[in-house]
């Protein structure tokens, strides 16, 4: 039982206990008078009434009072019903609107406290996920692979297969749940020869914590880089959509030792579609097993 309610029933009695205290015995009255005109005229009895006079009027007196009383009790339980039902009615709109509010506040998930214009020229995006406190980190990139089992691309061949990707990151919280590449329109998965939906990243192994906006792009160019590497012993698609198939590929690779210079002039006659080199180093170790 509320507080409210509790003291509403406390008042309620104490108005009945009042009312019922009355005793119509107690009433006693000093006679009648009367004014005609200018002149007030007192009545006053010449002997005493009968006994059973004053018993009858004194029964009529009290049934009077006491439909008075019972007709006051009820307009009083009338209009107590009525405040109570106001009350109910309050609180019910009151608990209704906590809840949306609630709802809402429990779905508010504000932007990383880093996340600035810096963040969005390096290609950072960031929306809310599909639960509390999950969120996806979007960076824009490259997929451009350069090398078949760490062996070098014709850098005129690969030129060509140089695709506008998303490395996008589902978070919760501060923790990475998952990293894959997508296409920029429509977030589909996006093909390649190690693309298993969701992507297979070999012995890389991305971080599972992060700290803020920058720990997400310097995670997004690793997993670049690690793309750069196509390892046969692990293809998932030999013939993904708008890429040479996995033999076609093959035929066009360089001799041994003869990548690295030829590498360096194509990034410098690619910077027009931002494939420049980006100074993270990811180790041998993380690529694809040969």
């Amino acid at each position: 039982m509320s507080k409210m309610k509790r003291r509403s029933e406390r008042d309620i009695n104490y108005m009945f206990e009042q009312l019922e205290s009355i005793d119509v015995d107690a009433i006693k009255t000093n006679g009648v008078t009367m004014r005609i005109g200018d002149r007030i005229l007192r009545l006053v009895a010449d002997e005493e009434s009968p006994p059973e006079m004053e018993a009858q009027v004194r029964e009529e007196f009290r049934g009077k009072l006491a439909e008075k009383l019972q007709l006051i009790k009820e307009n009083i339980n009338a209009k107590v019903s009525e405040m109570s039902e106001f009350v109910n009615t309050l609180r019910r709109e009151y608990e209704t609107k906590e809840r949306e509010l609630q709802k809402k506040i429990d779905n508010i998930q504000a932007m990383p406290p880093d996340m600035n214009y810096r963040h969005a020229y390096k290609g950072l995006s960031i929306c809310k996920g599909e639960t509390r406190n999950e969120m996806y980190y979007m960076v824009h990139g490259l997929y451009w692979p350069k090398y078949v089992d760490n062996r070098a691309i014709d850098p005129i061949y690969t030129k060509k297969m140089i695709s506008h990707i998303i490395i996008l990151f589902r978070t919760e919280g501060n923790r990475i749940k998952e990293v894959t590449t997508r296409k920029p329109l429509g977030l589909d998965y996006f093909d390649h020869y190690h693309q298993a939906k969701p992507d297979c990243w070999g012995k890389w192994k991305y971080p599972t914590k992060f700290s803020g906006c920058d720990d997400i792009i310097k995670i997004a160019q690793e997993a670049q880089i690690v793309l750069e590497n196509v390892n046969t012993g692990s293809v998932a698609n030999r013939n993904p959509r708008g890429l040479p198939r996995k033999d076609t590929l093959t035929r066009h690779l360089l001799p041994e030792g003869e990548g690295t210079a030829r590498m360096k002039n194509l990034r410098t006659d690619t910077r027009r579609i931002g494939a420049t080199n980006s100074g993270i180093q990811v180790d041998e170790d993380s690529f694809w097993t040969a």
